[in-house]
This record gives C-alpha cells, structure tokens and sequence, in this order.
C-alpha cells in the first residue's frame, strides 16, 4: 500500500449508490403501501355511511311495504360494489304465546333487517354489515 493513497475508492462508491438505492426504493414503497391504506380506508367510510342511510332510510318504511333488495354501491359516481339488504323474521319471546298451549297466531312480531355493503379495491373483498330490529306489520 502507497503511503500518500487517500480519497475514495471504487469498492465505496458503488456500495454506496447500493445503499441510496435501497433506501429510495424502500421510502418509496412505503409510500405507496401508505396511500393504498388510506384509500381502502376512504372507501370503507363511505360504505360505512351508505349502510347507515340504509338502515336509517328503511327502517322508517312502512312495515308492511319493506321487502329485501339491493342497489349499487357508488363513490363519486362510480361503481364500487354492491349494497343489499334483508329481512329475518323474529318471534318476540317475551309475548308469552310461544310457549302457551294454543300456538302464537302471529308467530312473526319484529323483522330484523340487516344491511350490507360489498366492496373490492385492489383484488381484495370487503364489506360491513349492519342490523337493526324493526317492527312487523
């Protein structure tokens, strides 16, 4: 070895351009895995708020007019997934006819009506459901 080397040497600029290298492409990717989670999240407030309307917006439907269905799913225009509802029947327990000797002439007091959203982004399925009681006819 030369006892006036100095500066740096090729072996060191190339492990550090490796070094630079990775670190941007790992800032980058974690940028991008960072704004996919949020627009996955953006999506699922606003099925969140669809499922709410739903629920709020069917259960102040006549009883007897209130029937199980579907609609699209839309944000901002665009199709998104899908929405559907449902209705179980219910027969209240605390009535006392269910277990009286003649049979409950109306077995089906309450329905409940269960709502739910279906959405996809990025090959992956979602969907949020919500349920409420509501009165029979």
């Amino acid at each position: 070895m030369w006892a006036d080397s100095r500066g740096i040497g090729l072996f060191e600029v190339i492990a550090s351009t490796l070094i630079a290298t990775l670190a941007v492409l790992g800032l980058a990717y974690s940028f991008g895995v960072g704004r996919g989670l949020i627009d996955r999240y953006q999506i699922a407030r606003c099925a969140l708020g669809e499922a709410q309307h739903l629920v709020d917006s069917l259960s102040v439907v006549r009883p007897g007019n209130l029937t199980a269905g579907n609609r699209p799913f839309e944000i901002a225009g665009n199709s998104a997934g899908v929405s559907y509802w449902t209705l179980t029947p219910i027969d209240d327990p605390l009535d006392g006819l269910a277990t009286s000797a003649p049979p409950d002439p109306n077995p089906v007091d309450m329905y409940r009506l269960t709502v739910e959203v279906d959405w996809g982004i990025g090959g992956m399925a979602d969907k949020i459901q919500l349920t409420r009681i509501v009165p029979a006819p």
